[in-house]
């Protein structure tokens, strides 16, 4: 296998049944029903430590065992065996890992941890790795086996100079090491559907196409009975006049897809309005929430801000002059405060029978999240029908429906759990 370069911190493996928490349950229960299973691989030997294993060992206190390994085509060098650290888990990813002694070689996939932690070692190799590779580690020996794929025995010797120097590193507490992980492949996250799952899917879309806005003439808007954004104006606050407002190529801002964003300085306006102190939701808690689900659906709404109106009252005060005449706006503006919490809080009303169930929302973004695959058409049934009642219209270029993965909030969702998002690895990466 070739070598692409050296990078010289990933932590490798679940243990204890696996990323999510029903996993970890099954785990717990399944102590209460041992059963003998022994594995009766073709490729498994005898790993047998002798004397004769001694001859190139350095005399030592408890050195650790270090070996290096070639993982997604670098030669990783301070790879710490057989350790369990209790550390922050930012996520996990997985890499194709070689070990070699020159002699025989084997390479398998193996899900390392991503963590924040400071360590002296680049890689952790835990008990997870070393029961999958059947390895074997004798920290007298200074070496780790394991049997190849066709009967050999691997034999790795540890470094013992780095793992000297590993643990100097590790008595100086405030010593920086950079943690450097390689990009792992994107993969698709579109599933094949069975063609009666096709039809059921594109049934339901199909019957509830009033749910989506192609332009802003398609938002009918909420009624306002239901739900409208009121300003709040400290009494106490100096009234400033407005100036003439003039446009141009440096102050007009264009959106991601190409279009254009009406944007008007509400500076003043702002300052004058106290803040709304209506909570958001954890972020931590929804991206929890959200894993670990068989099947995906992701939802945006078109333009959300506008689809609230303004209180009849406070329309003109968000009046702003131009060198033909004055406008003010009916809808949320972009730029006006507390704008977010008067969106969120028509998520909550609105989404109140599904929120935590089978939804996750945060402002404008929706993710209908279903454990059981059966159950996701049923799902997003209840979805449509439920925003089509109050009329928020959804954004159909930023929907996607019926996935196994996809990015909410920054973090890349999956049925195994939460895992690396690829676009922050590659700011990361070599």
């Amino acid at each position: 296998m070739p070598v692409h370069g050296e990078v010289h911190n990933i932590s490798g493996g679940f243990s204890r049944g696996g990323p999510t928490a029903s996993q970890r349950k099954k785990y717990v229960r399944s102590v209460s029903s041992v059963a003998e299973n022994f594995s009766d691989e073709p490729w498994e030997s005898d790993l047998v430590f002798t004397r004769a294993d001694l001859w190139d060992v350095v005399p030592h206190d408890n050195d650790s065992v270090i070996i290096s390994v070639v993982t997604a085509g670098r030669k990783i060098h301070r790879v710490l065996v057989d350790q369990d650290n209790p550390v922050e888990v930012r996520g996990y990813l997985e890499l194709r890992t070689t070990f070699t002694d020159g002699a025989a070689s084997r390479t398998e996939s193996i899900r390392y941890l991503v963590v924040n932690t400071n360590s002296a070692y680049n890689i952790l190799l835990g008990r997870p790795a070393l029961n999958r590779l059947r390895a074997v580690s004798f920290t007298h020996h200074m070496k780790m086996k394991l049997p190849d794929l066709s009967g050999k025995v691997i034999v790795i010797k540890s470094n013992q100079e780095e793992a000297r120097r590993c643990y100097e590193n590790s008595l100086k507490t405030k010593r920086g090491v950079v943690m450097v992980i390689e990009q792992p492949p994107t993969s698709d996250s579109r599933m094949e559907l069975e063609p009666e799952e096709q039809d059921e899917v594109a049934i339901v879309i199909s019957r509830h196409l009033d749910a989506f806005a192609w332009t802003a003439a398609d938002m009918p808007g909420i009624d306002p009975d239901f739900l409208c954004h009121h300003l709040i104006i400290d009494t106490k606050v100096r009234r400033v006049r407005q100036r003439k407002r003039k446009f141009n190529e440096e102050r007009r801002l264009v959106k991601a897809n190409g279009k254009w964003r009406m944007c008007v300085d509400f500076t003043y306006l702002n300052k004058a309005c106290p803040k709304d102190s209506y909570s958001l939701p954890s972020i931590d808690a929804l991206v929890d929430n959200a894993s670990g689900c068989e099947m995906l659906s992701f939802l945006n709404a078109f333009s959300g801000y506008n689809q609230i109106k303004m209180h009849p009252m406070d329309e003109s005060k968000t009046t702003f002059m131009t060198e033909t005449c004055s406008y003010c706006y009916k809808v949320i503006p972009f730029g006006l405060k507390n704008a977010g919490a008067t969106y969120h809080r028509l998520m909550d009303k609105v989404l109140a029978p599904m929120l935590g169930r089978n939804v996750q929302t945060y402002v404008d973004d929706m993710v209908e999240a279903s454990h059981e695959r059966r159950q996701h058409t049923t799902d997003l049934e209840e979805l449509f029908a439920t925003i089509s009642k109050y009329h928020l219209k959804l954004n159909p270029e930023k929907c996607v429906f019926v996935v196994e993965a996809g990015k909410f909030l920054g973090f890349m969702l999956t049925e195994r759990g939460i895992e690396v998002n690829p676009d922050k690895c590659a700011a990361i990466s070599p």
